[in-house]
């Protein structure tokens, strides 16, 4: 009976051990399908197919905790984000202090308005509450300012969702600046919406792109609103991935998801291709990456990146 008992333990640990990756199996991380077709939505350039999570996974992500996100506590006031005072401002390095009752998870690739120029994230970050400010890696997405656009010259305020996963890649993987600009130049030419600031965000200003960008994003919110335990989705536009977000979570997954989509739906709009990858690619592609294999974290790597928190993956970013 002892030796049963050891050896049962001994496949638990085993098993838990395995879990605190994220791998694509029965009751763990899942897609829905039949026969070799995934389950998917479409809406003319973007295919998204959404990934859920078992029971396995639920039990194995059950305490990492409860955090809110940079829009609502930006929104709420609670949060303060502003340039670095101390050296009259840095272009790759913001200040914030967390002045909620709750942590805050700040995702690499939100785009935040504002300052001596429009920045995007470099970092995932949980903030706990604060009264001092700490540092806040960045990357310019103005390449033409470096100037107070309002009274509150040094602060941001606003917050625009994410910026495209082409532009996101190269702050969150490749974490280099020029890329960035060179990027965010040909999505704005692209879009027709460059301007005497080279600011990505011009794309919001144009009304030809908010009308695409409104028909998607109403599509895939209407999609979404039905699936239970969706915790994270893969993109395709075109032939290629255009990323992968996984969280730990649903809870997690529903915060960030409106605001998330965004990233895949400007870059479909951009691609301006029809999705052409067969359902066996997309296959190979999340099995190249959600394996139960040491090397996991190197394979997640050169995709893209992951964020772990006390030994939990909050999150995965593929590209």
């Amino acid at each position: 009976m002892k030796k049963s008992f050891l050896i049962l333990a001994a496949l638990i640990l085993f098993s838990i051990s395995a879990h605190s990756q994220y791998v694509l199996q029965k009751d763990y991380i899942e897609v829905h399908q039949t026969g070799t077709a995934l389950y998917s939505a479409t809406y003319k350039n973007l295919k998204i197919i959404p990934l859920f999570g078992g029971s396995a996974y639920k039990a194995a992500h059950i305490s990492v905790g409860e955090y809110i996100t940079l829009k609502d506590a930006l929104n709420s006031g609670l949060l303060e984000i502003r340039e670095t005072f101390s050296s009259g401002g840095n272009v790759n390095q913001l200040e914030v202090r967390n002045l909620s009752k709750d942590t805050v998870f700040i995702m690499a690739g939100e785009l935040v308005s504002g300052g001596k120029q429009d920045r995007v994230i470099a970092k995932n970050i949980l903030l706990p509450p604060g009264k001092n400010f700490v540092p806040l890696p960045v990357f310019c997405v103005e390449h033409g300012r470096w100037s107070a656009g309002s009274e509150d010259g040094a602060s941001f305020k606003e917050h625009r969702a994410f910026t495209a996963n082409s532009v996101r890649s190269k702050a969150v993987q490749n974490a280099d600046q020029s890329a960035v600009w060179q990027q965010v130049d040909e999505v704005t030419t692209k879009n027709k919406s460059k301007s005497s600031t080279d600011n990505f965000n011009e794309i919001y200003a144009n009304k030809e792109f908010m009308k695409e960008f409104n028909a998607y994003t109403e599509f895939f919110k209407n999609t979404f609103n039905d699936l239970d335990d969706c915790i994270g989705f893969l993109g395709v536009s075109g032939n290629r991935i255009v990323g992968c977000d996984i969280f730990a979570t649903n809870e997690l997954f529903s915060q960030q998801f409106e605001s998330l989509i965004a990233a895949y739906i400007t870059e479909a709009i951009t691609e301006n291709k029809a999705p052409s990858l067969s359902d066996v690619e997309i296959h190979s592609y999340l099995i190249s990456f959600l394996t139960a294999n040491k090397n996991q974290e190197n394979m997640i790597n050169e995709k893209g990146k992951s964020f772990e928190h006390k030994g939990k993956k909050l999150h995965i970013a593929t590209f």
